[in-house]
C-alpha cells in the first residue's frame, strides 16, 4: 500500500457515516426486538408518533437510537418493509453492525440485490482529501 492510499484510509475511519438497509420478512417490531436483544438492553418500542414512518426502535447500551421504518419501495406485505437505519456510527462500530445484521438475517429478514443499501458520510471533507 503506497503513503497516500494509508492516508486515505487513515482518514475513512475518522469519518462518520449512516447507513440504510432495506430488508423484509420480517416485522419492524421483530426487527426492533432482535436488535435490543443484541444489543442487551431489551430496551424496544413503537416511535411512528415521534419518528413517523411506522417506526419501532431498539436502543444500545450507549443509549443510541436504531430505527426499523417502514419503506414503501421495498416489495412485499405492508408489515415486512422494514429499513434499518442506524445511528451516527463510526469505524469502530462496523463490526457491530455486522453482527446485527447477522441478528436479523437469523431473524428471518431478507435482503438482495432487489433492495438496498446505503451508507451517508457526515463530511464531505474525506472527499476533499481522497482527490487531493
Amino acid at each position: 500500500m503506497n503513503e497516500k492510499m494509508a492516508r486515505q484510509i487513515a482518514e475513512a475511519k475518522k469519518q462518520t457515516i449512516g447507513v440504510e438497509i432495506e430488508m423484509n420478512g420480517i416485522t419492524r417490531s421483530r426487527a426492533a426486538k432482535a436488535a435490543a436483544e443484541f444489543f442487551g438492553t431489551g430496551r424496544y418500542k413503537d416511535t411512528a408518533a415521534r419518528n413517523g414512518y411506522c417506526t419501532w426502535s431498539a436502543w444500545d447500551a450507549d443509549g443510541r437510537e436504531w430505527k426499523f421504518q417502514r419503506d414503501v419501495s421495498i416489495a412485499g406485505p405492508d408489515s415486512e418493509k422494514c429499513e434499518l437505519v442506524t445511528p451516527i456510527l463510526t469505524y469502530a462500530d462496523i463490526e457491530t453492525l455486522q453482527e446485527l445484521v447477522r441478528q436479523l438475517r437469523h431473524a428471518g429478514a431478507k435482503s438482495d440485490a432487489g433492495r438496498g443499501c446505503g451508507v451517508h458520510y457526515a463530511s464531505s471533507r474525506v472527499i476533499r482529501k481522497i482527490y487531493a
